[in-house]
């Protein structure tokens, strides 16, 4: 993958920003908005509780744990499946207008060309993953200081 110097400072500013923030929900927030996730949309705020609670424990079940756990806090009465379905229809909203460079550092796949939308558990486990990064980096710059 090739980057012009103009989309690999954007992206470094994308980092930056990220890597300012002290905890994992706000991480979360603006990774999600920098990948065009509606804000305004119920899957915003189950993505960004699902990524906080995939963050406190990566082995847990997403239909068995995560997804019933943000219904109940979001007490939606459908229960954990209005939740799936919500993430799943914010995801696609995101990927169909997405701009794919930034898709592509977040989420490789197939060679450096993304084919297909990741789907909630990879979404969720993957910008999980990039949070612990940043944090393990924010603390290796504090033990350096």
């Amino acid at each position: 993958m090739r980057f012009r110097s103009y989309e690999m400072l954007r992206y470094l500013q994308l980092l930056t920003r990220v890597f300012q923030e002290r905890d994992v929900r706000s991480i979360a927030t603006v990774m999600l908005l920098e990948l065009g996730i509606p804000a305004d949309s119920d899957g915003f705020q189950y993505l960004r509780s699902a990524i906080e609670m995939r963050h406190a424990d990566p082995m847990a079940n997403f239909t068995k744990g995560i997804y019933p756990k943000v219904a109940q806090f979001y007490r939606t009465g459908d229960g954990w499946k209005h939740v799936d379905q919500a993430i799943r229809r914010s995801v696609r909203a995101a990927w169909n207008g997405r701009e794919a460079e930034k898709w592509e550092l977040f989420f490789l796949r197939n060679c450096g060309k993304m084919a297909i939308c990741p789907s909630n558990k990879v979404f969720i486990s993957q910008i999980s993953s990039i949070i612990e990064l940043c944090q393990k980096c924010r603390e290796a710059d504090h033990e350096r200081v």
